[in-house]
């Protein structure tokens, strides 16, 4: 046969669909010839594209095929007339069948056309042809030679073990052994040769891969010898990289230009070059006389008046400079040859009454000892250093403080405990070093982890780490005094649209107050609304920091008395109001902190047993999120008619299944499986029945299923959380999808037969007494649909939208609302008032979380933040005439006339017992009792004479003052009566103007006609 590398041959790269006969053609080669060449090619009929053939070339042609682009118009007769060929070669070189199809930009093989072939490259379908070297026989040459010394081997190593005598005397011989060891030898040569004469002087990675990849793809269909060739390569690739870098150190004279060498080399070569590089003779060698060079001053005879500690700074000066900007392997390398002239210094006698290093060599120790510790070099150096029980407290400590590793401190202590004595004074500069550089940061809200991964550490080492461990805490708790400070801006910013929303929102329409917000917003200005976006992103900011800085601290191992001091810390941090404002506003805005991959870690850190009870409110609004962003979002499109659209929907139903949302709902994987089982069982018969009846019934039997099933009842029942939130899902899913798919829906919104009534029971959701329900206009209020239905009744055109926002505000644990959306908060007076202002705010700040319709999202988190920072926010703002302009403006924006905001806008007398309250939440209490809308009774006030609503106002004023100021205490119940001094000193009985009787009573009185 002929060897393909006594003449010119080329290693070809297959493409796709290529064949034998095919390749042939194009390098006017016999098929016989390039299987003969290739003795590893088992299936010539079947190529495997990238794999590389060996082509001979014929002897004296050694011409290559040209690759021609087709230009329009041209046939394959047309190209091989022009350029001398055959037609039949042509097509037969190109795998074309019909000679008729080739088109405009097709590149061809044209044989014989390309020129002599050239040392040097392969070739591939597309790429220009280049020729083998010699080197190929050479590598081929040292495969049958590792393949003959090893099969003897082998068989020498069988008759052994089968008794032979003299196999067994010839294996002892060790020349067998010898031979096949100088095979791999030679086998690596001639692979370095190979790759030598494809890549030149190059010594890069990816140049050498690339070479090696190419080389070893010849042999890819034998196993066994592609296996030899390819650990050949990555040996030749590893010490042609080694010898460059080592060559480059070499060629250095000064030590530290060496290192400096050395480290650039070693800082971009691969993991296994780097491991090479430290074993290598010659950079061991490097290394040594950089340590020798830095070693000096401890080792040769010091100048006149240098003291040892002179000696040793100056040392271990030498030493840093070196490992400047090392990596922590090579650097620790460089410290552990050094270490054993700073023992022998030590042991000297004439040195005893010294510390081997005083405050200067100290710090310089401290930075050091950083840049090594956690390389197994490094921190044997370390441990070597810290037995000669070098230490200076100050210098420890401040060095510390400025930012060193405490390794050496550590490693000092662990020695100190091993001989029996207590660390406490070397833990303790620890802690005081750690208190000075990382509590400022802390506290400015960084991530606590590198002091935490401290804290491990000392542990690790058999230390008390609970003194860095309180550094984590102390600092944790100052961020939440930032925190507070932060939620306290944005509170003093927000505190008149909070007043405004607080009461004059209890007798609007979610539409007049949403018109009035907006109004209000315009007025102050694009500068007042890019302060409160500040102040609201900061609050956001501040929450995930918090949250952040909890969890690292939840995640550190603890010991029992870790765990006495973390667990009180973090319920104190959930507990503040401010905190909890800003970890819940992050949770709604953050989609991160409620993704499957942090879904984990928020359960471990509310768990009930390390925060208390409070921990089941955040993980309720954690799970709120996770479904609102992962399940409802995707539920709002669903269009029962588009059955892409109800897979998508069921998919995302789906997707609930998981350990992340069972652990923080706290249910069992399996519980949570069964669950969600149901709820895909009532999208179903949904989905099959298309019509509100079939999804009452579809709810009806949900409802049963969770309530009654044996294992279910318990944790899935309508008065837990997990209960309410999978039946939220399934009452979007229903309501939604009726809501997409009827018809009616885009008829005239204006016709009372197509009105949608979106109904949400917020308050009786969120006491968990009931489920959440949607009824559309035209279900039976009977119905499980309709009885479920809340005050909150939005005529006219709903959209899915604004389903996904009622519901999801729901699920996120609105409470303490009444009429109108929610927005309308029973009002105690204006001190108590603001014990309902969070959950007002918290219904305005989710909304626009979910992209419905905005509420008040904007001010909402203002809202909330004067309710959280309290009656300081309002005693500092007291004045019975504080807010009146501006609640004169609101009150027009809602549609009240100039005469009725005028007189509804004044507040409570400083001399009242009611002091600088507003009407608005008597007249909506009075409006409760009368059953009348807000749009009822503003019409009312509004078809009023001017002194008719001047009555009005003035009896709102009494009732408020006879109330207390508080909403509560105005009723329809009997009259009341007290006894006051009268003008003679005598009693007089004076009847209360806070019952419904007599408010109408002193109403007709004054010649107002009752709404």
């Amino acid at each position: 046969m002929p060897d393909p590398t006594d003449d010119t041959a080329i290693s070809h790269i297959v493409g796709q669909d290529e064949s034998l006969h095919e390749l042939a053609a194009r390098y006017c080669v016999p098929v016989q010839d390039i299987i003969d060449a290739n003795p590893a090619l088992t299936d010539p009929d079947h190529l495997i594209p990238g794999e590389a053939l060996t082509v001979p070339l014929q002897k004296g042609g050694d011409v290559l095929p040209a690759l021609y682009s087709v230009q329009s118009g041209e046939t394959l007769y047309q190209i091989a007339a022009t350029h001398g060929g055959d037609v039949g070669e042509i097509a037969l070189a190109n795998n074309i069948y019909s000679q008729d199809r080739i088109y405009p930009g097709e590149k061809i093989w044209i044989p014989g056309m390309g020129g002599k072939a050239q040392p040097g490259a392969t070739s591939a379908n597309g790429d220009t042809a280049t020729a083998f070297t010699s080197e190929t026989k050479k590598v081929n040459d040292a495969l049958r030679q590792v393949d003959s010394t090893q099969r003897l081997l082998a068989s020498l190593r069988d008759d052994a073990a089968k008794g032979s005598n003299a196999a067994h005397a010839e294996l002892r011989d060790g020349f067998a052994q010898q031979n096949a060891d100088d095979a791999l030898n030679q086998l690596n040569d001639a692979v370095d040769g190979a790759i030598g004469a494809r890549v030149g002087v190059k010594t890069d990675d990816a140049t050498l891969s690339k070479a090696g990849r190419e080389l070893a793809a010849t042999y890819v269909r034998d196993p066994a010898t592609y296996k030899l060739v390819d650990s050949a390569i990555a040996q030749v690739r590893i010490g042609r990289q080694v010898q460059a870098i080592v060559t480059g150190v070499r060629a250095q004279s000064d030590p530290l230009q060496m290192m400096r060498t050395f480290s650039a080399g070693y800082a971009n070569a691969p993991q296994d070059v780097k491991d090479a590089l430290l074993a290598d003779p010659h950079a061991q060698d490097m290394l040594d006389a950089v340590a020798a060079w830095a070693n000096q001053p401890i080792t040769q005879k010091p100048e006149n008046g240098v003291l040892p500690q002179g000696q040793t700074v100056a040392a271990i000066r030498r030493v840093d400079q070196a490992t400047q900007g090392l990596d922590k392997t090579m650097a620790g390398a460089l410290v552990e040859r050094a270490v054993s002239a700073y023992e022998t210094f030590y042991k000297d006698p004439e040195h005893s009454a010294f510390s081997l290093f005083g405050t200067q060599g100290m710090t310089v120790l401290m930075n050091l000892s950083g840049r090594i510790a956690g390389s197994t070099q490094g921190d044997n150096a370390i441990v070597r250093l810290a037995a000669t029980g070098a230490w200076n407290s100050d210098a420890v400590r401040d060095a510390i403080a400025a930012g060193a590793d405490p390794a050496y401190a550590i490693a000092l202590a662990g020695a100190i405990k091993m001989d029996g004595q207590k660390p406490d004074g070397v833990v303790q500069i620890i802690n005081d070093g750690i208190a000075l550089r990382d509590q400022k940061n802390i506290a400015r809200g960084a991530n606590p982890q590198p002091t935490l991964d401290l804290v491990k550490r000392m542990q690790a080492a058999g230390l008390d780490g609970n003194g860095v461990m309180k550094v984590v805490i102390d600092g944790m708790q100052q961020f939440k005094g930032v925190v507070t400070a932060d939620v306290t801006k944005l509170a003093q910013h927000d505190a008149e649209i909070s007043w405004l929303v607080q009461n004059l929102g209890a007798g609007m329409t979610p539409q007049q107050l949403n018109q009035a917000v907006a109004d209000y917003r315009t007025k102050k200005g694009p500068g007042w609304q890019a302060d409160e976006d500040k102040l609201r992103q900061q609050i956001v900011a501040d929450g995930n920091q918090l949250t952040a800085q909890m969890i690292a601290v939840n995640q550190t191992p603890q010991t029992s008395v870790t765990r006495a001091m973390v667990d009180p810390a973090l319920q104190a941090i959930v507990s503040d109001p401010s905190a909890g404002l800003a970890i819940s506003t992050a949770i709604q805005a953050d989609p991160n902190l409620t993704d499957a991959s942090h879904a984990k870690d928020m359960a471990d850190l509310f768990a009930l047993s390390k925060i208390g009870d409070i921990g089941r409110k955040y993980s309720s609004e954690i799970a709120s999120a996770y479904l609102r962003r992962n399940v409802l979002s995707q539920l709002q499109g669903v269009d029962l008619h588009d059955p892409v659209s109800v897979e998508q929907a069921k998919r995302a139903i789906n997707s609930l299944h998981g350990e992340p949302f069972a652990r923080l709902l706290g249910v069992t994987q399996s519980d949570l499986d069964k669950a969600i089982k149901a709820v895909q069982g009532a999208a179903d018969n949904i989905a099959e029945t298309r019509t509100p009846d079939g999804a009452d019934a579809a709810l009806q039997n949900l409802n049963k299923t969770l309530s009654t099933d044996a294992t279910l009842s318990k944790t899935f029942n309508k008065v837990t959380v997990p209960g309410q939130l999978l039946r939220g899902v399934a009452v979007v899913f229903a309501s939604a999808s009726l809501i997409n798919s009827d018809n009616k829906f885009n008829a005239d919104p204006s016709d009372p037969q197509n009105s949608l009534k979106l109904l949400v029971d917020s308050s009786g959701f969120v006491q968990k007494n009931v489920e959440v329900l949607v009824g559309l206009g035209r279900i039976d209020k009977n119905s499980l649909m309709g009885q479920f239905g809340g005050e909150w009744k939005m005529a006219g055109r709903a959209s899915a939208g604004d389903l996904i926002a009622g519901v999801s505000t729901v699920l996120d644990g609105v409470s303490a609302v009444r009429s109108t959306f929610g927005i309308g908060t029973q009002q105690d007076g204006a001190n108590a008032a603001l014990s309902a202002t969070t959950a007002v705010g918290g219904a305005l700040t989710v909304a626009p979380a979910f992209g419905a319709a905005a509420w008040l999202g904007p001010v909402g988190l203002g809202v909330t933040a004067v309710g959280v920072v309290g009656k300081a926010i309002y005693e500092a703002n007291k004045d019975a005439h504080k807010y009146e302009t501006a609640s004169k403006r609101f009150l027009k924006s809602a549609g009240y006339d100039d005469v009725a905001a005028d007189a509804l806008s004044k507040q409570g007398s400083v001399i009242s017992d009611a002091a600088g309250a507003s009407q608005i939440p008597f007249l909506a209490k009075f409006a409760q009792l009368k059953k009348m809308t807000p749009d009822q009774i503003r019409n009312w006030v509004n078809s009023l004479s001017a002194d008719q609503v001047d009555a009005v106002s003035k009896r709102l004023q009494q009732t408020a003052s006879d109330s207390g100021g508080k909403p509560g205490n105005f009723t329809d119940g009997p009259r009341q009566t007290v006894f006051i001094a009268g003008a003679d000193g005598y009693a007089v009985q004076v009847t209360r103007a806070n019952t419904l009787g007599v408010f109408e009573e002193y109403l007709k009185y004054d010649h107002v006609p009752l709404g």
